[in-house]
């Protein structure tokens, strides 16, 4: 079974997803560039919108930079890349998809605790850690269903489904 996105040939499970997302992200991500460049892709937006955006941002950086939080968000962020690490990689049951969740539920909790060492604003790794951090953290109480990737026959029906969470824009792995 195949579908076209654009221009690229996207397989279902068979096919070699990697290589076909990198292309069908490449052609996508030149799509996008194209209509921003053009007349269509120009904004009006207000300056009041903009204002009220960057006021929200700032009240989150302060929170961190003010809180009086224990939790090291280095820690967390650490506890979160070897959780998906070990139990949503490409070889998973839906038993280790459900002790995903459990462990990142608990460090969503854990992360509404996160202070900082270091409390200067402006150029802070600790800040930017300790922000990207939260934000990563609160998509974890997202999740959906989505499929374990046992084969069939070696799974129960309850461990070829299980849940798992969408990425928010601005969450990465660094």
């Amino acid at each position: 079974m195949s579908r076209l996105l654009g221009h690229a040939r996207v397989q279902s499970p068979r096919g070699n997803s990697v290589a076909e997302t990198v292309v069908a992200g490449m052609i996508v991500g030149e799509f996008i560039a194209d209509f921003c460049e053009s007349a269509k892709g120009d904004l009006d937006i207000p300056t009041a919108l903009i204002r009220e955006a960057v006021e929200a941002e700032r009240a989150r950086l302060d929170v961190l930079l003010h809180g009086g939080g224990t939790e090291r968000a280095d820690a967390i962020k650490i506890e979160m890349q070897q959780t998906m690490t070990d139990k949503v990689g490409i070889f998973r049951t839906g038993a280790d998809l459900e002790e995903a969740v459990h462990r990142l539920q608990g460090l969503l909790v854990r992360s509404r605790n996160i202070g900082l060492r270091h409390k200067a604003d402006g150029p802070n790794p600790e800040l930017v850690t300790a922000y990207r951090t939260r934000r990563c953290s609160r998509w974890r109480s997202a999740w959906r269903p989505a499929r374990s990737r046992v084969p069939r026959a070696a799974a129960p029906t309850s461990a070829r489904t299980s849940r798992r969470a969408t990425m928010p824009r601005g969450c990465d792995a660094r």
